[in-house]
């Protein structure tokens, strides 16, 4: 059924049932253009809302969480996401795996890069979540880490690693203790007492660059 109202600028259509079916509601007015799903049809009330004014365009949930799904090959958006509430944001990546094992990409943020150089594009850099263990119901250990690309190549690499635990490992992602320094394998172990590790197979330490002409160094 094909409700038309020219006075109030929209249209409905229902599938006639006493109920109501679900509705689709258009509507326009001098501010903007809505198109409303569910609700009843008759007011500005639909569950879900998509609707532009002179500058922008909106999805809008009045009823609950908006889920943004494809089975395939992922929800591409192009252009400034943003994420706003009144009351505090949370953007929710998430993982419907039926289950996580130790090691397992969970999700994460890709910035991808596509320009006139390059038709396809590449990740260029990229901060993604792991899974610390095996995940059960009550066992969620996850590690997050951090990657870049070189100069002059497109290989994503991992720069920098928190484990479950709060270690922090730059240029290793099996830290050793609070912050591990990894540049080459000395195949020693690290004292359990040490909150920093510098490990690199030959010549290392610390320089403290100071105001003075010459550099002081531990």
């Amino acid at each position: 059924e094909v409700t038309v109202d020219t006075t109030k600028q929209t249209v409905v259509v229902q599938d006639g049932t006493t109920n109501g079916g679900f509705p689709l509601l258009g509507e326009k007015n001098a501010d903007n253009v809505k198109l409303h799903l569910g609700g009843n049809g008759t007011t500005d009330n639909g569950d879900l809302t998509l609707y532009h004014d002179a500058t922008n365009s909106y999805i809008e949930n009045t009823t609950g969480i908006l889920y943004l799904k494809s089975a395939t090959s992922g929800v591409n958006i192009e252009g400034e996401l943003r994420v706003e509430d009144v009351e505090g944001t949370t953007l929710r990546l998430g993982n419907t795996a039926a289950a996580a094992s130790d090691g397992d990409y969970l999700s994460g943020i890709d910035f991808h890069i596509k320009d006139n150089n390059d038709a396809t594009g590449a990740v260029s850099a990229a901060i993604r979540s792991h899974a610390d263990q095996n995940h059960t119901a009550s066992a969620k250990g996850t590690a997050l880490s951090f990657h870049t690309t070189d100069d002059d190549t497109t290989t994503l690499d991992e720069r920098f690693r928190i484990t479950h635990d709060g270690k922090c490992g730059i240029g290793t992602s099996v830290p050793d203790n609070l912050l591990h320094l990894y540049a080459s394998s000395t195949t020693q172990t690290a004292d359990t007492e040490s909150l920093l590790v510098l490990e690199k197979n030959g010549d290392s330490g610390i320089t403290i660059l100071s105001g003075y002409t010459s550099n002081s160094r531990i």
